[in-house]
């Protein structure tokens, strides 16, 4: 075999292992990008599970544990809490703080 046969079956091997070596290291990125994502799937998976147990605990939906606690606990507008002591009587007033006596 002459030198630039052997320089050709040597280059040609070199290229045939860089081929490899791409091939191996996109596999290699696509095996971490997949363990990756299984990763995030279960952390959103824990955190659902999360959700659904408060929502059961404490009776809410899902709307109302994602806007929060002010909305939860939000007082509603009545004709009685526009004003305070507007609608009550002196009478029930009084017949109030004399039950909590």
């Amino acid at each position: 075999m002459s030198t630039v046969q052997m320089l050709v079956a040597q280059k040609m091997a070199l290229e045939r292992r860089i081929e490899q070596a791409r091939q191996e290291e996109v596999e290699r990125q696509r095996r971490l990008e997949a363990e990756r994502l299984a990763v995030q799937q279960a952390e959103i998976a824990q955190i659902r599970m999360s959700l659904q147990n408060l929502m059961k605990k404490y009776n809410l939906t899902e709307d109302q544990l994602l806007r929060g606690q002010e909305e939860i606990f939000k007082i509603k507008k009545t004709k009685l809490n526009e004003v305070p002591g507007k609608g009550l009587s002196l009478q029930e007033m009084r017949m109030f703080y004399a039950k909590m006596q």
